[in-house]
């Protein structure tokens, strides 16, 4: 079994909130009311 870290922002993009504002976020890469970075590529 491989345990894998779930980092805040993977944790945020299952639930569709930003960490940091908890503000909701659909698809985005940045969240629309505080800016932080959800996705990078």
């Amino acid at each position: 079994m491989v345990i894998r870290p779930r980092t805040k922002r993977k944790i945020a993009l299952r639930t569709k909130r930003c960490p940091k504002c908890n503000c909701l976020v659909k698809r985005r890469v940045r969240c629309k009311r505080c800016h932080y970075l959800l996705k990078r590529d």
